[in-house]
């Protein structure tokens, strides 16, 4: 048995496997807009919560939401505690301030701070589709 086909024909047969390949991968599965979580349940300080990709600060000030992942290429940053340093990126070495402000390069943009609202006496949402200004807290004794 032989196959015979012409340049152009061969061209089309692999876009056709192609685009066939790529319809059967499975989809990224979409990122939770809110997530809810206890208030009694978050410490004085910082709380990373890598399976919604965020990290919860409370101070004396209140309540803060910012994104665990770093703004040079998404890797998932990791906490530190060095004086005002608050994560590091164990990709590529950013490193960011209290404030989401990159200390130390690749990274050139601040990290995302998410909106908070307290939806019951003792029941916080964080939206992670509505960003706020890095000073922004939740009042919250």
């Amino acid at each position: 048995m032989s196959f015979s086909a012409d340049r152009r024909e061969f061209l089309q047969y692999i876009v056709l496997l192609l685009l066939g390949a790529a319809s059967c991968t499975p989809e990224k599965a979409p990122r939770k807009r809110v997530v809810s979580l206890s208030i009694a349940s978050i410490p004085r300080g910082l709380t990373p919560y890598p399976m919604y990709g965020i990290a919860l600060r409370r101070d004396r000030e209140g309540l803060a939401a910012c994104s665990l992942f770093c703004t040079h290429q998404s890797c998932m940053l990791k906490p530190v505690n060095d004086g005002d340093l608050l994560f590091e990126c164990p990709c590529h070495g950013s490193r960011f301030s209290q404030d989401g402000k990159p200390q130390l390069g690749p990274a050139t943009k601040a990290l995302s701070f998410y909106k908070l609202t307290r939806t019951a006496p003792n029941l916080l949402k964080v939206h992670l589709n509505e960003t706020v200004s890095s000073d922004w807290r939740l009042s919250y004794p």
